[in-house]
């Protein structure tokens, strides 16, 4: 039998990101993001089970992880 993750169908959506999408791009795994998340460090929105991300979001939280302590932290394209 199916479980629920199996049926879950992946959608992409320009300029939105699950946290699966969002820890490619940010090169960390989905729990961290998960983590972070829920920490309130970056921003999402949640559509039933699962966190909805802007690249805007992404965006402001590679720039504060940037800083001068950590320069070469950055999102990849």
């Amino acid at each position: 039998m199916a479980t629920k993750k199996d049926r879950r169908r992946a959608v992409t959506v320009p300029g939105f990101f699950t946290c699966e999408q969002a820890a490619k791009h940010l090169k960390m795994k989905a729990d961290t993001v998960r983590r972070y998340v829920h920490r309130g460090l970056i921003h999402a929105g949640q559509l039933g089970d699962v966190y909805v991300i802007t690249a805007d979001e992404l965006d402001r939280f590679v720039a504060e992880r940037r800083g001068p302590g950590n320069p070469n932290f950055s999102r990849s394209a």
